[in-house]
């Protein structure tokens, strides 16, 4: 689908793509609404919204752009003109956004990033949602103005953030978010992250790899975890327990815990121990050890 010239109106309707251009310089309006444009993958073609703000008159309404069932998926955003979104959703596995240069800045009303993306924008963003047991990384000149941030972390996930080296081009700046007003999270993983304006930001139960300036982190007292109850996956508190052969229930392990599989983790020798049943992409420990003589099932190996 490509927008070249004229004026597209959406009337409040669901809209299905693949792939939308709007990526040029002539006089283009676009009207979208209480719309909902939904991103898929169709035969293996990867989505991706692109488009360029110069001589572009976006009005977003009350719309939705939401990036679903995809493995990639992008959205472009250039030219020196600042643009405007309301609703951003980010659900499919891996999900691309960039502003190119930086010539503009891009403002959305609601950023939902529900799994793993890499984001290279400067945007003012009122409410940004981030997902436990993703990954999330930012080029190191991304620059997010935000007012509200939620962060949905369970027990058994992290929110995963840092600086991706393949999008960064000064190991001299970092990633920076800013927030307007006090914010306190948990179970949150940064690495060379900069947080500025209502700061400190108190993190409890957090992981610090490194080059975080902003962020206050509690000191955090590292557990000896037991894999316990046979077959199962990673992510599954039950199958975590502070003693062998005890009780289950614990938060997943951590960097900071050591984990222990021995002869009463599995009711056979061939059980067996999965990963990313709960959609985590990211898992963690300290150090691990395998003492189960006789055992010829099979462990999950996405594990740091």
């Amino acid at each position: 689908n490509y927008l070249r010239s004229g004026k597209l109106v959406f009337e409040n309707i669901s809209a299905n793509f693949n792939r939308f251009y709007a990526d040029f310089t002539t006089v283009r309006a676009m009207e979208l609404k209480n719309s909902e444009l939904n991103f898929e993958v169709r035969n293996n073609f990867c989505t991706t919204f692109n488009m360029n703000a110069v001589n572009l008159q976006l009005d977003p309404g009350k719309s939705h752009i939401h990036f679903r069932n995809s493995s990639c998926s992008s959205m472009y955003i250039n030219g020196q003109a600042d643009i405007r979104f309301h609703n951003i959703t980010s659900a499919g596995s891996h999900f691309y956004i960039s502003n190119w240069v930086f010539s503009n800045k891009v403002i959305i009303n609601h950023f939902k990033i529900l799994k793993s993306a890499e984001i290279n924008i400067q945007s003012s963003i009122d409410s940004l949602t981030v997902t436990g047991g993703q990954e999330i990384k930012m080029g190191n000149e991304t620059k997010l103005n935000v007012n509200n941030m939620v962060a949905n972390t369970p027990c058994n996930s992290y929110v995963n953030i840092s600086m991706s080296e393949w999008l960064s081009y000064d190991n001299n700046i970092s990633p920076t978010i800013i927030l307007s007003k006090p914010h306190n999270f948990s179970r949150f993983s940064l690495t060379n992250i900069i947080v500025q304006g209502s700061v400190p930001v108190m993190l409890s139960q957090s992981i610090d790899r490194g080059g975080n300036v902003g962020w206050q982190f509690d000191i955090i007292n590292g557990r000896t975890l037991y894999w316990v109850g046979g077959s199962g996956d990673w992510d599954e508190q039950i199958h975590w327990s502070l003693t062998s052969g005890g009780p289950g229930g614990e938060c997943v392990p951590t960097e900071n815990d050591d984990v222990i599989f021995d002869v009463r983790s599995f009711n056979s020798n061939n059980d067996f121990v999965t990963f990313g049943k709960n959609g985590n992409v990211v898992a963690f420990c300290k150090n691990m050890t395998f003492n189960v003589p006789g055992f010829t099932g099979s462990v999950a190996q996405n594990i740091l």
